[in-house]
């Protein structure tokens, strides 16, 4: 299928079409996060790692609950390997794509698929499924309304 392009529009031969608009983001993300005190940076930092190794403990916890003997390593590597996996998803949430690979992984390490599968669902609930259903009620709530913040060269303001 031949694409055509807008009439007036003189093609690029040399670069894609839109490389343009992604470098400006790309610029413009640059200068914004200059932008911002290090402090703010620095927690943003902090608080995102924190995230995920509260997930990542989160999926140790169920698993030695259901009797599933997995190293941190171990953990660790079917963590990545899912949020890696996450990324070229066409579901909201990964959803499907995830539990494939931490069920997948977690058989392959030895356990029972059953006991996998428990697992890795009951992690699903309560790390993405629960978190979504309070954001969603939360941002039903009549009258609750964050206060709208902007970004300056002094911080949040």
């Amino acid at each position: 299928m031949v694409r055509r392009r807008h009439p007036g529009h003189a093609p690029d031969r040399h670069r894609p079409p839109g490389w343009q608009r992604t470098v400006e983001a790309l610029r413009t993300t640059g200068r914004d996060l200059r932008a911002l005190p290090g402090s703010v940076v620095a927690r943003s930092i902090v608080l995102g790692a924190l995230t995920w190794v509260a997930d990542l403990a989160a999926l140790l916890v169920v698993c030695t609950a259901f009797g599933i003997d997995v190293t941190l390593v171990q953990a660790a590597t079917l963590h990545l390997g899912s949020q890696a996996a996450r990324q070229f998803t066409v579901t909201p949430g990964a959803v499907g794509i995830v539990e494939v690979v931490l069920i997948g992984g977690l058989v392959s390490l030895g356990a029972p698929a059953a006991a996998a599968t428990a697992a890795v669902l009951l992690y699903r609930v309560a790390s993405h499924w629960i978190p979504m259903a309070l954001g969603g009620l939360a941002a039903r709530a009549p009258g609750r309304r964050a206060p709208r913040r902007s970004v300056t060269r002094r911080g949040l303001g």
